[in-house]
């Protein structure tokens, strides 16, 4: 069952007893224009779904920000109900100064949690957490807060007993509320964050932006949150400084305490200057932002409205705060997915992290890349628009479109088909590459009005016995062309299309490879170089996973920045496998293997030697295949390890 906050009533019970201005202000903006944005939702102190879910969308890498110059926007609700919030408030702490030094930005928002915990209302916040904050003085700060306590109530009708009262305020209560006060590091911290962020013409907030705020004016709602905190943060002083309130006491206390000195009935004298402040900040809770079921911490219209309802004004809010779209948490998703709604000009992003509160939750994160937007999950994304329209076959068709020597794709969907014009066209002319010690040449194919460029390699030769620190027979290496139709053979067989389709053909007397050139490239070099980013970091991650597990499998001695290719599309092309297929059973790069698809996994469960030997027998040698084998066995072996220690769901995608 979830635990239903009784906040809610509290707040519209004291929002509702008069009313202030606000106070004019900015809407937050990220500094220059990205491509890449992306938004998570209520965290509820679930440190391992925060780390997990950023680790997953390219962000996080072991504790450090490895995102470069994305934006990450948290929407809210980094505390309460669940044990892990220092460690939560500490990583976000630390990933928006890691962040800016990489050119990205890190924005956090205010939720209604985080308002709760700013005015001492602690009823969500878990022992868990309290004790946290535990120390050695713990105890005696407490028998102390008691025994002030005692002494304050000595005239009061309605006392507390003590056990009642130390069962109320655990271990760790006093420290938390430091921690959390006006002078506290994480109170310092949270007095400084926006509620409203408009980040790429998107807008976020925590619970929503309700059309009566349009008159209260949008670019003032960050400084008049700040102001008032600050101004209930001034209230708490005076109370404390006059004798009236401890320094423990709960907003409940103080709402209380605040009613009985306007109804002039305080045991104690209240000064004029006490009863300004009072009066000031009474008078503000009508058109309190923090507190309003109309604020933009509370509000839950764009969930609940109908589709009707939101067309009616969320085109005039769109319009003021100058956004396209909109994207909040606060409303629990019960299916623990993202949600598009009104025209995906609202995204709902609280999908329940915190899972041992809503049944069904998970972490996730919404990423927005121009027009393109997607939910992240662990293990799994979606599109969710533009909405997808192409089959699976089609999609798949796409990706094996092959430019043309003019800049045109050819007709070819299928490796056969590629491979059968690689076989039949004329070669009308050849160009010499200056670089390799096969010498290759560039091709130029013609056939029926088609016009392709391919790579002709030619030769056999060993090429040393001392690369990487080997030194044995068995580890010799042979720069072969044999091995470029090895390895588009066993890619095929692996299910992987990275490699370009090649076969083996004479041209001008010599024997060779044949393969298909990849047009309209850069190299991983000239991407590193001119300071290029992966416009999908998370597709980017696992295609160079698997293409990780590959070069291990063919025991590929000359991976380089050089024949690591990327085509417009960001398909990774993997060419110039010349130096593979070795002897040697131990992988040349075990460290690297760290996920792969789950594709992948089971194509290379099922791999054979007889399969392999079919397929590669022309081209390797029976000991080149026992090796390769063996390979096979030790990628399985470390996969498996990887799994056994971190969960399937983390290492295989």
């Amino acid at each position: 069952m979830r635990r239903k906050s009784r906040f809610p009533i509290l707040a519209l019970a004291v929002w509702a007893l008069l009313s202030a201005t606000c106070v004019p202000g900015k809407a937050a903006t990220a500094k220059a224009p990205r491509s890449r944005v992306l938004a998570v939702g209520d965290v509820h102190a679930n440190a391992v779904g925060l780390r997990q879910i950023l680790t997953e969308a390219g962000l996080l890498e072991k504790q450090r920000w490895v995102g470069r110059d994305a934006v990450l926007v948290q929407t809210g609700d980094l505390l309460d109900r669940g044990p892990d919030i220092r460690e939560v408030l500490d990583l976000l702490i630390s990933l928006q100064s890691q962040a800016r030094k990489q050119g990205g930005e890190v924005l956090v928002l205010l939720g209604n949690h985080e308002a709760m915990n700013l005015l001492v209302m602690y009823q969500d916040v878990s022992p868990a957490a309290f004790a946290s904050f535990a120390d050695a003085r713990s105890e005696s700060r407490r028998q102390q807060a008691y025994s002030s306590l005692a002494e304050f109530q000595k005239n009061s009708e309605s006392k507390i007993s003590k056990e009642d009262w130390l069962a109320a305020h655990p271990a760790g209560f006093l420290a938390y509320q430091e921690a959390f006060g006006p002078a506290g590091s994480y109170g310092q911290w949270l007095r400084t964050l926006p509620v409203l962020v408009v980040v790429e013409a998107t807008a976020f907030v925590h619970g929503g932006l309700s059309a009566s705020l349009l008159a209260k004016g949008l670019d003032g709602i960050n400084q008049a949150v700040r102001a008032e905190i600050a101004r209930y943060d001034r209230l708490r002083k005076v109370l404390v400084d006059a004798g009236l309130i401890l320094p423990f006491f709960s907003f409940e206390q103080v709402v209380q305490t605040v009613r009985t000195i306007l109804s002039g009935s305080a045991t104690l004298p209240v000064s004029k200057a006490v009863l300004a402040v009072v009066l000031e900040w009474n008078q503000s809770l009508a058109d309190s932002l923090l507190l309003s079921p109309q604020g933009p911490l509370w509000y839950r219209g764009y969930a609940r409205d109908s589709p009707e309802q939101l067309n009616t004004y969320l085109p005039e809010i769109l319009k003021t705060i100058r956004a396209r779209r909109v994207v909040v948490g606060h409303s629990p998703r019960k299916k623990g997915r993202i949600e598009a709604r009104a025209e995906h000009r609202v995204f709902l992003i609280d999908t329940g992290m915190q899972s041992k509160v809503y049944l069904g939750g998970r972490a996730s994160a919404l990423e927005i890349r121009g027009e393109r937007i997607r939910a992240i999950y662990t293990g799994e994304q979606e599109v969710l628009f533009p909405p997808p329209i192409k089959t699976e076959n089609q999609a798949a068709e796409a990706e094996r479109r092959w430019p043309g020597a003019d800049g045109q794709p050819l007709p070819f969907v299928t490796d056969s088909q590629m491979l059968e014009f690689l076989r039949q066209a004329e070669v009308i002319d050849t160009e010499k590459i200056d670089a390799g010690i096969t010498k290759p040449k560039k091709l130029t194919l013609a056939r029926d009005g088609l016009r392709a460029h391919a790579i002709f390699r030619y030769g056999d030769q060993e090429v040393g016995k001392q690369i990487g620190g080997m030194t044995s027979r068995r580890d010799v290496i042979k720069d072969s062309c044999l091995h470029e139709l090895a390895a588009f053979a066993l890619s095929r067989l692996l299910g992987m299309e990275n490699v370009p389709p090649v076969i083996k053909r004479r041209h001008r007397g010599k024997l060779g490879s044949v393969q298909v050139w990849i047009e309209q490239t850069m190299t991983n070099g000239e991407r590193k170089e001119k300071g290029i980013h992966p416009p999908d970091t998370l597709r980017w991650q696992k295609q160079m996973a698997d293409l990780r597990v590959f070069d291990n499998l063919v025991h590929n001695t000359d991976r380089n920045l050089g024949n690591l290719l990327i085509d417009q599309n960001w398909k990774v092309w993997l060419i110039d496998h010349t130096r593979t297929f070795g002897q040697a059973t131990r992988l040349l790069h075990p460290d690297r293997i760290k996920r792969c698809s789950r594709a992948l996994w089971h194509a290379l469960i099922a791999l054979e030697r007889k399969q392999v030997a079919a397929s590669l027998g022309v081209h390797i040698s029976p000991l080149a295949i026992d090796a390769l084998m063996q390979r096979r066995d030790e990628v399985l072996r470390l996969i498996r390890a990887r799994i056994d220690k971190a969960g399937e769901k983390f290492v295989l995608f």
